[in-house]
């Protein structure tokens, strides 16, 4: 698949190419473990903010894309469109966006982002911590609760406290051990993780969907099988809901991660946040590199908010920073 972007031709084994400006550009993909149908992966393009016209559909692409003045020339269907409710597994390729009638549509991609999150180990602050029994990856915690290894981490990102209010997310939380101020951090607002699964949760690579089972979907390239993908998150059925992870916050994680995953990043010069090169030991510049890009600061936003609100109570406007002169 020489004729695909690099940098995506190593996370991706799917590519849905659309016509943009008169040329045919990567729009979505991600990694195919060998488990997500063609209808999920419809369900999934139709979250991915588009604009787009009324009827589009998905095309298996014919060959090879050619490189042409930045873009890709148009290689034409190989077939007909796939059917959006087709239950069958979606096979790895390259795939382009037409109308029905296999005519062009045009479409662009809006700039819209996956809510921001900031990185910590942070624990429940509430008192009923042993309600967050189930291993991410299936991991049993021993009965005698020792969580020795294991991190809590929030559905929702702490350091979006703000959002999390705005959006009415709080009425999610039935949790009657934790009033108003308290609702981000209850345990319906977390899940139990080792530390490598935790921060693969709170960076979008895999999901749990409760419309499918609960069943639990890696976004990303793995050596081997990923050990996660198709995999049941575990749910105690004799736990009351109040103390069950919210359905409402995992599916709205899981948006999130079709949104960090499927759509295109873009600008590939600026990476995006990695802990390890950006928040190194013995601390970190703030006078040039990667902080002084768009994304540092707005990464340096989120931990700020993070770190100086670890119970999540919501800010004003007025409080959020500026580092314009950064």
């Amino acid at each position: 698949m020489s004729s695909v972007d690099t940098q995506l031709e190593r996370r991706r084994n799917v590519h849905v190419f659309g016509s943009l400006a008169k040329q045919y550009k990567e729009v979505a993909g991600f990694w195919q473990h060998g488990r997500v149908t063609i209808a999920a992966f419809y369900s999934w393009l139709d979250e991915v903010p588009f604009v787009r016209p009324e009827g589009w559909a998905l095309y298996p692409a014919d060959g090879p894309l050619l490189p042409r003045d930045g873009g890709f020339a148009h290689p034409g269907p190989s077939g007909p469109f796939l059917q959006p409710d087709d239950e069958g597994v979606l096979d790895p390729g390259n795939y382009i966006l037409l109308a029905p009638d296999g005519k062009i549509c045009r479409v662009a991609v809006d700039p819209e982002l996956p809510h921001r999150r900031a990185y910590s180990t942070n624990r429940t602050y509430t008192p009923h911590a042993g309600g967050l029994r189930p291993g991410l990856a299936g991991e049993v915690v021993p009965q005698d609760a020792n969580f020795v290894g294991f991190e809590a981490a929030h559905i929702f990102p702490l350091s979006e406290a703000d959002g999390f209010h705005d959006r009415g997310y709080d009425s999610f939380i039935t949790d009657p051990l934790v009033d108003y101020k308290g609702k981000i951090n209850s345990v319906q607002q977390g899940l139990l993780a080792t530390s490598v699964w935790h921060r693969r949760f709170d960076d979008y690579q895999i999901g749990i969907n409760p419309d499918d089972g609960y069943r639990i979907t890696d976004f990303r390239r793995r050596e081997g099988p990923s050990p996660v993908d198709g995999r049941v998150f575990y749910i105690d059925r004799n736990c009351p809901d109040e103390f069950r992870p919210s359905a409402e916050l995992l599916r709205d994680h899981l948006g999130q991660c079709v949104l960090a995953n499927l759509k295109v990043a873009g600008d590939w010069s600026v990476p995006r946040f990695d802990p390890e090169l950006h928040l190194g030991p013995g601390g970190f510049d703030l006078s040039g590199g990667w902080w002084t890009t768009d994304e540092g600061r707005a990464q340096l936003d989120a931990q700020l908010r993070a770190t100086l609100n670890p119970w999540g109570v919501e800010l004003q406007r007025t409080a959020r920073f500026d580092h314009t002169e950064a």
